[in-house]
């Protein structure tokens, strides 16, 4: 247990013992503080009051910090949206538990309403206005604004819980009591959200230059990679040499030669299994080392080295990992050489993704693929030859022959189990169905896990030579290929060095 996580878990169970209390023994001695009567009844001040107290209405602060959540979500502050939604149902299910339990009536007012059959103790307005505030206090730290917005911003915030519970005692609808009750049910619930939520930091390695390459269609805000890159690497003395983007016609390739070229020992790369390829292919046998920042719909080579999805813990790992020697494949094809890191599919999976509308990969991820998959379920299988370190392992029909560094053709979909990128060698998969109900059967088999089926050929080894009869739509790592009838891959072993936690 590191120090800083047992600090935030005694500061939750700190706070929780004192909730605990306050519920117990009803402090009521604190209601004095506010001496004063409920506003008149139909004053333009309480209606005013009135208004508000409908418009931060429990429900509204937790839908608003959900939609902060899913904002952060898709930006990659994958930690910082789990918080979120966990303090607010904690909260939200806090207050329900304790107005039960307690059972307090509410103070006699006029400004009761439709409240009056509503317990009195803690305030759900107050604990949810609570969450809020600390929730958006915590999205302007973890997005690394600049102190002085910072500091304004949190003050705002604060003040708004603050006026959200002075709203409900000039009302009189509750004690001051519950008001106080309800702002340390928020702050718990943030303070028990956020101790589970941390990530523990290594011992920061002496300061060295890195570079970034970003694909900016990935990259939903720019603006909060580079403030979080950029901390994170200030606070470990790393220096910056150059920070670059990709575009359609340089996926990466060029711009990780400029970084090597400005001295870069780490380069931080932010996209998906395209952009990692291409920094693949030009880091491989450089003293150099690749940081990956996932960004994709699928990252699959991320997934495989248990890299973080969460940018700013991702960003970490890179600055703080170990460089460990990770395979590549080579692929020749058409007479050219290609670099793999992920997978090389050859038939179904490439016809697939070639059906697959990039926009609504970036939507809903792996899901995409379904409807593109449905209408190629009835292909043809073509005659196929593959060979594998010389021996022939098929020569036959096939609709699939994928070739894999990693065991994950998508998330989820294991289709080459015990894969790995360390161990020098490829994996190998043959698919040869008769019909729709072998292709049905072999699906829900890998859906299922099983490993073994009669019309799929597993092996392994250093080299692989695919030949077909006819062209076959091509993709390595995700990337289209166009049709080829024959390639060659061959395992690369250690061929780039990855930053790993």
């Amino acid at each position: 247990m590191t120090r800083g996580w047992a600090w935030r878990i005694l500061v939750a169970a700190a706070l929780g013992a004192a909730l605990a209390a306050m519920s117990r023994w009803v402090p009521t001695w604190l209601d004095g503080w506010w001496p004063w009567p409920p506003l008149p009844e139909g004053s333009a001040w309480g209606r005013v009051a009135e208004a508000f107290a409908w418009a931060t209405n429990p429900v509204v602060p937790t839908l608003a910090l959900l939609l902060v959540a899913l904002w952060a979500g898709r930006r990659r502050l994958l930690r910082l949206a789990a918080r979120l939604v966990t303090s607010s149902l904690l909260s939200l299910s806090i207050v329900t538990v304790l107005k039960v339990l307690v059972g307090r009536e509410r103070p006699s007012t006029p400004w009761l309403g439709v409240l009056t059959s509503d317990a009195s103790f803690p305030s759900g307005h107050a604990a949810a206005a609570t969450v809020l505030a600390c929730g958006l206090i915590a999205l302007a730290r973890e997005a690394r604004w600049p102190p002085r917005r910072s500091r304004w911003w949190a003050a705002a915030w604060m003040a708004f819980a603050v006026l959200v519970g002075v709203a409900r005692l000039l009302l009189r609808v509750h004690h001051l009591s519950d008001v106080v009750a309800g702002v340390l049910v928020g702050i718990f619930a943030h303070a028990l959200a956020a101790a589970f939520a941390h990530t523990p930091a290594r011992p920061a390695l002496p300061g060295r230059r890195y570079a970034v390459v970003s694909n900016p269609v990935r990259v939903r805000n720019a603006g909060l990679l580079r403030r979080v890159v950029e901390a994170e690497a200030g606070a470990r003395g790393w220096s910056l040499v150059g920070w670059h983007t990709t575009t359609v016609e340089e996926p990466g390739a060029a711009a990780c030669e400029a970084a090597l070229a400005a001295g870069a020992e780490l380069v931080l790369v932010v996209g998906g299994d395209g952009t990692q390829r291409a920094a693949c292919s030009a880091i491989a046998h450089s003293p150099a080392t690749l940081g990956l920042v996932p960004h994709g719909s699928g990252d699959l080579l991320a997934r495989a080295l248990r890299v973080p999805r969460d940018l700013p813990t991702a960003v970490r790992a890179a600055l703080e990992g170990t460089p460990t020697p990770v395979d590549l494949l080579r692929v020749e094809l058409d007479g050219r050489t290609e670099v793999s890191a992920v997978m090389v599919g050859v038939g179904a999976d490439a016809a697939v993704l070639r059906d697959t509308s990039e926009t609504w990969k970036r939507r809903v991820g792996p899901y995409a693929y379904l409807a593109a998959g449905a209408r190629h379920i009835a292909a043809r299988p073509v005659p196929t030859r593959v060979v594998v370190d010389g021996e022939e392992i098929l020569d036959g029909a096939a609709s699939l022959v994928e070739i894999g560094n990693v065991a994950d053709l998508h998330q989820g979909i294991t289709l080459l189990p015990g894969a790995t990128p360390f161990d020098g060698v490829v994996d190998v998969l043959t698919a040869s169905p008769d019909g729709v109900g072998d292709v049905a059967r072999m699906i829900a088999g890998v859906l299922a896990g099983r490993t073994s089926d009669r019309q799929l050929t597993r092996d392994r080894g250093r080299a692989v030579e695919v030949t077909s009869a006819a062209p076959v739509p091509c993709q390595i790592d995700g990337e289209l290929m166009g049709d080829v009838s024959s390639l060659r891959v061959a395992v690369d072993p250690g061929a780039v060095r990855v930053s790993l936690s």
